[in-house]
């Protein structure tokens, strides 16, 4: 595909005046109106998953899969494993509004650097994520696109014991920083939790507290050394949205009554989308550079 002229309508729209931001529920009961309910909070994902447009552990060829404008003339690619893909919520309401074309390339486990990694669930080396990593690199330079938004789990095993250094880890991002077309930005990896968050709060229904997890531990000592080298080495402008996953310490179960994981650490699909907003004025400002 051929890469869409950017027209000054593509730009974003000022964003409207916010709304409060919802309250981080630190102590006390669950809310009547929780959402998405504990019923369903495991499995509420986001729709690439159940459209085929993240590809599973054995698959090396992406999937041709378009969201937003099919016809839009700004073009958003998002790329990553499934810290990236639980973003899709968010970043597909910011295409909507913007009338952008936005296209996923994402793998499940598949941390976006360009060194070997271990998959625990194949018990080998992971070879289907380096040959799509490649895939994904010369899909990215045909398709051209605006705005390129990658992220990736910090916590991954490397084949190398040397490649275990996240300042390493961030050199060999920048690899493909370098490699992709247009303007690329880095979304720094989400806290994570020290709770399976649904179970959790199934189990103390009246004492949220018992959920919450101490920030250090939620952003863990490698939070954001791999984002800033890439940025330090590649240029590539960083987005960190850890303050509107975790606001206060310490990170929070639920923040309104918007459940924040549908496991330990991958985000719901309903919290994710409920952050588009914070998402589009980050983005917007990496745009304006």
């Amino acid at each position: 595909m051929g890469r869409a002229s950017a027209e000054p309508t593509a730009a974003p729209k000022p964003a409207a005046t916010p709304k409060p931001r919802p309250v981080a529920r630190l102590e006390g009961p669950i809310p009547d109106d929780l959402r998405p309910s504990l019923a369903r909070a495991r499995d509420d994902e986001d729709r690439l998953i159940r459209d085929g447009c993240a590809l599973a552990l054995r698959g090396t060829e992406p999937p041709d899969c378009i969201y937003g404008d099919r016809h839009g003339t700004f073009t958003v690619a998002l790329v990553g494993d499934s810290h990236a893909m639980h973003w899709f919520p968010a970043l597909e309401r910011i295409a909507e509004r913007h009338r952008w074309r936005l296209v996923p390339f994402t793998k499940y486990s598949c941390v976006f650097v360009d060194m070997p990694i271990w998959s625990d669930l194949l018990k080998r080396e992971y070879t289907e994520c380096e040959a799509w990593r490649e895939r994904v690199v010369a899909k990215l330079r045909r398709l051209q696109p605006d705005l390129v938004v990658i992220s990736s789990n910090k916590w991954f095993a490397p084949i190398r014991d040397r490649d275990g250094e996240p300042k390493r880890q961030g050199a060999r991002l920048a690899s493909y920083v370098d490699r992709i077309p247009g303007k690329v930005t880095v979304l720094v990896d989400t806290p994570r939790s020290d709770h399976d968050v649904p179970a959790c709060l199934a189990q103390n229904r009246t004492a949220v507290e018992r959920c919450t997890t101490q920030r250090s531990i939620a952003v863990g000592w490698r939070h954001r050394i791999r984002e800033i080298e890439a940025r330090r080495l590649s240029g590539a402008p960083l987005i960190d949205m850890t303050k509107a996953v975790c606001p206060t310490d310490p990170c929070p179960a639920i923040i309104g009554r918007r459940i924040v994981y549908r496991d330990h650490h991958h985000l719901t699909a309903t919290f994710a989308a409920s952050l588009a907003r914070d998402l589009d004025a980050a983005i917007a400002k990496v745009l304006a550079t």
